[in-house]
């Protein structure tokens, strides 16, 4: 009776172990050639962010972007803006809000000179395409000028519009607690 309890108690253990290490989510690779600053679901609650511009208007998250490389400009009611050619960033909660903390779950990229796996905001779509499809993305043209890759609760998309073009990157946050912001 001992030998059955204590070979049990082994198996229920391994294969809590086993679904702790297979449970472990996808995270995409950080583009060491890239520019970005930041990459997605880095926690940046103590990074120090004051050289950094915040965008106004959010409520259970923050957008912001290097006010060095990117200096804020004044739109059309002279109020301070955030230039159209820069990286922006949003903090929120991660993998849930309900979890807290302050993770990077959205990158915006407009500027041409920075690049995710050699992809920019110039991009052609079916760069883009073929990229993502290499890295194991389901890959999808949601429009004729937006096609979006998409993999274990992270999206890459390319907007493109003659010569305007935005490079995404998203990271999934779930919302158990139904939170309403």
């Amino acid at each position: 009776m001992k030998k059955l309890f204590i070979c049990i108690i082994s198996a229920t253990a391994a294969v809590v172990i086993f679904s702790a290490c297979t449970a472990q989510s996808f995270v995409p690779e950080r583009d060491e050639n890239s520019a970005l600053e930041f990459w997605l679901t880095d926690d940046v609650s103590q990074v120090d962010l004051s050289g950094y511009e915040f965008v106004p208007g959010w409520f259970g998250a923050e957008e912001f972007y290097n006010a060095e490389l990117y200096p804020t400009v004044t739109n059309e009611d002279g109020e301070p803006a955030a230039p159209e050619i820069c990286v922006k960033y949003l903090i929120t909660a991660y993998p849930d809000y309900a979890d807290g903390g302050s993770f990077i779950t959205h990158i915006e990229i407009t500027d041409p000179e920075v690049e995710i796996y050699g992809v920019d905001c110039q991009s052609t779509l079916e760069q883009f395409d073929s990229v993502f499809t290499q890295k194991g993305y389901t890959v999808t043209a949601t429009t004729s000028t937006l096609h979006v890759a998409e993999r274990e609760g992270f999206r890459f998309s390319l907007w493109r519009e003659g010569d305007e073009g935005k490079l995404q990157a998203n990271a999934k946050v779930t919302n158990r607690d139904s939170i309403v912001f």
